[in-house]
């Protein structure tokens, strides 16, 4: 299966990937067409159950970072491109209710659907517990207010996995998760970086300006669990990280 995997992505990656990747690095550009390709390969169903329109295996973290190494081989921006719909999509694997996964996952197997994560922030990186974002219960209903810095796929992404302080007095309980939608009021694409690499794939500002939110929204259905959700999220995301740096490596040799 792992093998099967290996040779489906290195395939899109020597006839779709590595002969277009300089126009894009070079224009700066999302490459639908290589998201395309890769969505028609059936690789972005590697990491989603079957049960919601995926082809997960046995193993798999191992399969998403196999398939993400042979991007990477071809163009390390492409490898970030796909391996991030991953990093996005694990806070809805690990924590959504049964009703959230059956309306987000599928799209995302499909390749319909991009989505991106919102943890980052200028005085908050990888340590969730400094973040300013807020969200605040409103009623019924939620309000998200702040700026997200650094979240890759923003602007082509249609979903988004957002993380908010809804309880700041609390020690252990004061993040939550959130699932904001492209379109939404009050929420904006910001600052688009210029990169040094990497440049095919947006890295931008997400500016959430009293974004309004129903429960259904919130990620799990209750509000204090978003630290648990990243710290789980990140443990299964970094594999993939390294992942990106050993194809690249590999490429690089090969060249």
């Amino acid at each position: 299966e792992n093998e099967m995997w290996r040779n489906r992505a290195r395939e899109i990656a020597d006839s779709i990937v590595r002969p277009n990747s300089k126009k894009y690095d070079e224009l700066q550009e999302y490459p639908w067409e290589i998201k395309d390709a890769i969505a028609a390969a059936g690789l972005m169903r590697v990491w989603i159950p079957k049960e919601y329109g995926g082809e997960a295996g046995a193993t798999p973290v191992l399969d998403l970072c196999i398939v993400v190494e042979e991007i990477s081989r071809a163009c390390p921006a492409i490898g970030v491109l796909y391996a991030v719909n991953a990093l996005g999509s694990f806070p809805i694997l690990l924590a959504g209710t049964e009703d959230q996964k059956k309306r987000y996952l599928p799209d995302i197997a499909a390749g319909k659907r991009l989505i991106a994560f919102c943890l980052s922030e200028k005085t908050a990186g990888s340590d969730a517990q400094g973040l300013k974002v807020r969200g605040i219960q409103d009623g019924g209903k939620w309000r998200i207010h702040g700026e997200k810095k650094w979240t890759t796929n923003g602007g082509a992404a249609d979903i988004y996995t957002v993380f908010a302080v809804t309880e700041p007095a609390s020690a252990s309980r004061k993040i939550s998760a959130f699932v904001v939608e492209k379109g939404m009021k009050g929420f904006s694409i910001g600052k688009i970086e210029d990169k040094m690499g990497i440049r095919a794939v947006p890295v931008v500002e997400t500016i959430f300006d009293g974004v309004e939110l129903t429960d259904d929204h919130l990620l799990g259905g209750k509000p204090g669990q978003g630290f648990k959700h990243a710290m789980m999220t990140l443990d299964r995301a970094r594999p993939g990280v390294a992942s990106q740096g050993v194809g690249c490596a590999q490429g690089a040799l090969d060249l």
